[in-house]
């Protein structure tokens, strides 16, 4: 018990440094500016060649067997997007305060985190005809399902609060189910594949949560201006009540001070005058 302290803590002051150093919304941006740009590049790369792709008759995955290079840009992307966003999300996990001090939500969003991670690494690594992609995929999608879902129930059950954050995260969880779903309804009933793509709903999906992360990290960071605003507004108006402080005890030992003399010299007066009545 004492080792996993001793490992949690040493991995949570590595991760202060890292936030020091790289503010953890960077990490969101970078990773789905990154992600966006390699999935359209690997997209224009396979039309260019192969024009019978679409996104609503071909898997993003597919793109992973594509030619022209658009596997290369894929196999690239879906990797190193991941790990940024990982590193986003941990980001996300440490700015809910209490979110460590219940252990079974705490677990959750950090394994679903870690899922997608994984997911993602293995379905960039392994291409589409590979059984390893597979299973990377739906480690993928149900580590950000888990991840997200896992966020909301706190949201909702602690902090009570309705904010704009919330809203994506419903956002994000809704679109998550709706590819599982859509591809079930298929699997049972395959005429519905001509009303409902499958395909669609995994791109949607994706730049739905690409888009949502790139909006919160710039949220993040206007927070973050306003934040350091306000904190400077606040030393500036402490420096000033200083000030008017310093100087009220300024003007308050003035006039002590002259107090003092004007007692001074009205003594030395009273006692001069009697000295020249006594001697007169």
């Amino acid at each position: 018990m004492d080792q996993e302290i001793d490992i949690e803590e040493m991995v949570d002051k590595s991760l202060i440094k890292l936030y020091e150093k790289i503010p953890g919304y960077h990490f969101g941006f970078i990773g789905a500016i990154f992600g966006a740009i390699s999935l359209i590049l690997a997209y224009f790369l396979h039309i260019t060649a192969d024009p019978s792709y679409t996104i609503y008759t071909h898997f993003i995955s597919h793109l992973g067997i594509g030619p022209n290079g658009s596997s290369l840009s894929f196999s690239i992307g879906l990797p190193l997007m991941s790990i940024f966003i990982y590193f986003y999300h941990i980001y996300e996990m440490r700015r809910l305060k209490y979110l460590r001090s219940i252990r079974n939500l705490f677990n959750l969003v950090v394994f679903g985190a870690s899922l997608s991670l994984l997911g993602g690494i293995i379905a960039g690594i392994f291409s589409i005809t590979n059984f390893l992609h597979i299973i990377g995929a739906i480690f993928y999608f149900l580590g950000y399902l888990l991840y997200y879902t896992g966020k909301f129930l706190y949201r909702i059950l602690i902090e009570d609060n309705l904010n704009m954050d919330l809203t994506f995260d419903s956002i994000i969880i809704i679109s998550y189910l709706s590819f599982p779903f859509t591809l079930m309804i298929s699997f049972f009933d395959p005429k519905t594949i001509r009303v409902l793509s499958i395909h669609f709903f995994e791109w949607l999906t994706i730049i739905l949560h690409l888009l949502i992360i790139i909006l919160k990290s710039i949220n993040i960071y206007k927070l973050g201006k306003l934040t350091k605003k306000s904190e400077k507004l606040e030393e500036y108006q402490i420096s000033v009540n200083q000030r008017i402080q310093n100087r009220f005890y300024v003007v308050l030992e003035e006039y002590v001070l002259i107090k003092l003399y004007y007692k001074f010299f009205y003594s030395f007066f009273i006692f001069q005058h009697k000295l020249i009545f006594f001697l007169s």
